[in-house]
Order: structure tokens, then sequence, then C-alpha cells
């Protein structure tokens, strides 16, 4: 299973994606005592600035962070279709 990604666009238009490692996760639990359905946007919020902490992405502190950005949603990789493999040319439908 691939890491979790969030996506972080920032007021300025600008954006990070960035994997959320378990360090992030264990940072958002400790600050929230666990996670809750009453927290989860907080919660979001705060998974998406550990992240971008853990990664060496962002140095300053959650409350400025948070004064600074406009949102934090799941990301995942856009899939590239597989590409068709042409058929050698048989059918079966053909006669023999």
């Amino acid at each position: 299973m691939a890491a979790k990604k969030v996506k972080v666009t920032y007021q300025d238009g600008r954006e990070e994606v960035v994997k959320v490692l378990p360090r992030a996760q264990v940072m958002t639990e400790q600050h929230f005592s666990g996670f809750k359905s009453e927290n989860a946007l907080s919660a979001t919020f705060h998974l998406g600035w550990a992240a971008l902490q853990v990664a060496g992405k962002e140095t300053i502190d959650f409350e400025t962070w948070l004064n600074r950005v406009e949102d934090v949603e799941d990301f995942e990789e856009p899939v590239e279709p597989t590409p068709e493999v042409p058929s050698s040319g048989t059918s079966s439908d053909s006669p023999s």
C-alpha cells in the first residue's frame, strides 16, 4: 500500500504535495490525544502541517502556518491508463 499523501494549498496559490509519514501521524495523534470525529477538520490541517514539518518543507509553528493556508486535502496520484496491446491479427472468429 502506498503512503497517504496530502495536498496543501496556500492562500498565495502555492501548492505542496507531501507524504504523510508515521511521525506526522503520531505528532497529530499526540496533539489531539487521538483522532476523533469532533476534531476531524482541525486534525486534517494539523496532519498537513506535521507532514510538511517532517519532510523539512515547513519550519514555522502550526498557528502561524494555519493563518497562511487555504486548504488541506487527500491527494492521489493520477493513474496513467494502461496502453492496449495490439492483437496479433488472429481471431477466433475467422474460419480455419
